[in-house]
């Protein structure tokens, strides 16, 4: 008899598998991407933007704030309705608020 790993190693990856890693994989990468623009960007782009030590902490606190509530919101979502249905609806959300971000005219 077989352990787990040696099952999954004789099964390999299918197709619905790839698609989920690239899809997640994406995901990560954006939350990654975020965080270190947020820790090499911020101090110039206080410079460059002529805005206070609080607004920049404030614009980083309410990212990361919404990752928080992102997480459980759409976790708990995920146990109710399936992962795909929750990972779809966190997408439209996603790029609205950023749409809807790249909009605003002031930090506030």
């Amino acid at each position: 008899m077989d352990n787990i790993d040696d099952t999954l190693t004789k099964i390999g990856l299918g197709k619905f598998n790839l698609i989920i890693l690239l899809i997640l994989g994406n995901q990560y990468g954006i939350s990654y991407m975020q965080i270190l623009i947020y820790i090499l960007l911020g101090p110039n782009l206080r410079c460059l933007w002529k805005i206070s030590d609080f607004e920049l902490i404030a614009i980083t606190t309410g990212s990361f704030a919404g990752l928080m509530i992102g997480s459980l919101v759409f976790g708990t979502l995920s146990d109710y309705y399936g992962r795909k249905t929750s990972l779809m609806l966190s997408d439209v959300v996603f790029i609205y608020s950023t749409i809807m971000s790249v909009m605003s005219p002031t930090t506030y």
